[in-house]
């Protein structure tokens, strides 16, 4: 027994005397996965047939060729970087020096045979990887049809990955009070459910890959910071308005005119900054649960919705532009019709073995990302203020 000299007080009484002033809610730091999850809540559902999917892009014809190689303005054997893209008899024009020529032929897949300074333009000397505007075919008068020419699409591979969380306890503990309003067992499951959602949400940061496992073969799903490499811009540090712009006018290229950016906070930051008169905030926006802030731009209007995962010396310097009207994006998860029924998120209940005294609950997702049309999406990288 201790014995306690002079006045009692909160730090020598016994410990166990005193009241247990306990909240009873457990704080959640992070309550909701919103925005983590609204990629995925806004994407096209539906099943894959098999933990390997595919899909098909294809887009129009090229508008564009590369000149491969300084080159004089008598030099009719053009050498660009790849000259199939290059119907025969049809026009090129140097956007930088005006000159248009004629592509009559091809000799390879690097050769283009022309009439210089065409249609009363002037023959310049072309420098190495000058861009080359393809105008359009300009046929003879009562000549015979154009050779025929297609593309075929390209196929893209993905896998489902098979992403678990788990909470286990003592039949013991399961069986005792809790101070808190809700016991810390079902505490704990809403914990994991969340937390498997972070861990698969989408855009995910892995590439797509299948391998030896130890049980089974190990799948990893594409991400969309594995598919979107079309228009990547690199800020190199401090982000102007002008590189902003810049940015936004290659991603407004292609698909629609209303894209959605999840940015860091010190992307959004920034852009904050110097672009208020540009920014309209919407408070709430039922659409995100968060709020967000809409840019309107010459080039196209785009949602800025902060995400939290885009964090540290790397990914803080993110932003990621989807456009969920035309790019083809969907969230697939393992349903083939089997026995097994759908692998969409699920919690499987009573894992533990059975002579264990406790209780193990299992949530599962097996799911990835089908990501089409690279070009009408975008990254921002490296933005360090």
């Amino acid at each position: 027994m201790a014995v306690v000299t002079d006045a009692r007080t909160t730090g020598n009484v016994l410990a166990a005397q005193r009241v247990v002033d306990m909240a009873d809610e457990i704080l959640d730091l992070e309550p909701s996965a919103a925005p983590l999850t609204v990629i995925t809540k806004r994407l096209d559902s539906r099943p894959a047939l098999d933990p390997l999917f595919s899909w098909l892009n294809d887009e129009l014809d090229a508008r564009f060729a590369t000149v491969n190689g300084a080159q004089a303005s008598t030099i009719t054997n053009l050498v660009v970087v790849d000259s199939t893209v290059i119907p025969n008899e049809s026009l090129i024009k140097v956007p930088r020096t005006g000159e248009v020529m004629f592509a009559s032929s091809k000799a390879d897949s690097t050769h283009v045979t022309v009439v210089r300074g065409f249609s009363g333009t002037t023959a310049v000397a072309l420098n190495d990887q000058d861009p080359l505007y393809l105008i359009g075919v300009a046929d003879d008068e009562n000549s015979t049809s154009q050779q025929t020419r297609s593309n075929n699409p390209s196929k893209v591979d993905n896998y489902t990955q098979i992403f678990k969380k788990s909470v286990e306890a003592s039949g013991s503990w399961l069986s005792s009070s809790n101070i808190t309003n809700t016991h810390d067992w079902n505490h704990q499951r809403k914990v994991q459910a969340t937390s498997i959602w972070w861990t698969s949400s989408l855009p995910s940061f892995g590439g797509a890959s299948t391998q030896a496992g130890t049980d089974g073969p190990r799948r990893t799903t594409g991400g969309v910071l594995s598919f979107a490499t079309q228009n990547g811009q690199d800020a190199g540090g401090t982000l102007t308005e002008a590189e902003w712009e810049q940015f936004l006018r290659t991603l407004f290229r292609y698909g629609s005119q209303k894209k959605v950016v999840f940015v860091s906070p010190l992307v959004l930051s920034v852009l904050n900054a110097y672009s208020s008169g540009k920014l309209v905030t919407a408070v709430g926006d039922e659409t995100y649960g968060v709020k967000v802030m809409n840019m309107v731009s010459a080039h196209g209007e785009v949602t800025l919705v902060k995400h939290n995962l885009l964090q540290g010396a790397i990914y803080g310097g993110y932003a990621v532009a989807l456009d969920f009207a035309k790019g083809k994006l969907a969230y697939r998860f393992l349903n083939g019709a089997g026995p097994g029924g759908s692998r969409d998120t699920k919690l499987y209940t009573n894992r533990q073995t059975p002579d264990k005294d406790g209780r193990k609950d299992e949530w599962i997702t097996e799911a990835g990302l089908q990501f089409g049309l690279p070009k009408v999406h975008g990254v921002l990288t490296n933005v360090t203020g």
